[in-house]
């Protein structure tokens, strides 16, 4: 039997993101085991001309490589109908990034953005 890698995972949208959030949520539950979400919070746009985002962490478990995390994670975003067309235009209908994957950290400028801290927290996970 494959041991478990914990994974922590930040996901959000500016588009219709009540629809796009709960989809990922569908998505993430059905891909990685024991998977549970923060609350969703409202969020202004970072580096980006938008609308507000609608923001969520989610914890979970996989015996899946990162590759293959990544990989699906990604198919994710396509299934919410994230394009590289609609970013340009300021829609980011669903991203979805991996903040840790076991012990490895990704995305360190996330880690220090309130609305990231303020959902760890409420999830018991104790930020670097």
């Amino acid at each position: 039997m494959f041991d478990k890698t914990k994974l922590i995972i930040a996901f959000g949208s500016n588009f219709e993101p009540q629809i796009n959030i709960e989809k990922a949520k569908q998505q993430l539950s059905s891909v990685f085991e024991t998977t549970k979400f923060s609350s969703e919070i409202w969020t202004d746009p970072i580096n980006i001309k938008s609308e507000k985002f609608i923001n969520c962490i989610a914890i979970a478990e996989t015996s899946f490589d990162l590759n293959t995390v990544l990989s699906s994670l990604k198919d994710i975003e396509d299934l919410c109908g994230n394009t590289i067309e609609k970013r340009k235009c300021g829609k980011v209908i669903m991203d979805v990034d991996i903040l840790k994957y076991g012990d490895t950290i990704m995305h360190n400028d996330d880690w220090k953005r309130p609305y990231i801290i303020q959902l760890l927290k409420e999830l018991n996970i104790n930020i670097k």
